[in-house]
C-alpha cells in the first residue's frame, strides 16, 4: 500500500488490458482470487495448498524458480522494470488471463 495518494509512475501502460491487470493486482481483487464470491464456491487454493492471494503468488515457493529467473520482485513496486518482470511472470505461468 502506498503511503500517499499520488499517481503511480509505472501506470503508463499503452495497453488498457495490461493497465487493468496492474490495477487489479495492486488492489488485490482479481478474478483468480475473488471469483468464488460470485460463484458461491470455496475460496481458491494454490497448488502448494495455501489460500490463494496476490501476496501469496508473489512469494509462493511453487513459483520461486520462475520468479527468480525473471527477476520478478516480491511485491508490487512502482518500478517499470519490476512491473515488466511481473507481466513476464504472469505470462510464463499462464496466470495473466486469470487476473
Amino acid at each position: 500500500m502506498k503511503p500517499q495518494i499520488v499517481k503511480w509512475s509505472s501506470s503508463t501502460e499503452n495497453n488498457r488490458y495490461l493497465e487493468i491487470i496492474l490495477t487489479r493486482l495492486r488492489i488485490g481483487h482479481t478474478r483468480l482470487t475473488h471469483s468464488h464470491y460470485f460463484t458461491r464456491s470455496d475460496p481458491p487454493i494454490c497448488r502448494c495448498g495455501a489460500p490463494l492471494s496476490i501476496i501469496h503468488l508473489l512469494s509462493c515457493t511453487s513459483y520461486a524458480n520462475v520468479r527468480s529467473r525473471l527477476a520478478c520482485p516480491p511485491s508490487l513496486t512502482d518500478d517499470q522494470e519490476g512491473i515488466d518482470a511481473l507481466f513476464s511472470f504472469l505470462r510464463t505461468t499462464n496466470l495473466i488471463d486469470k487476473i
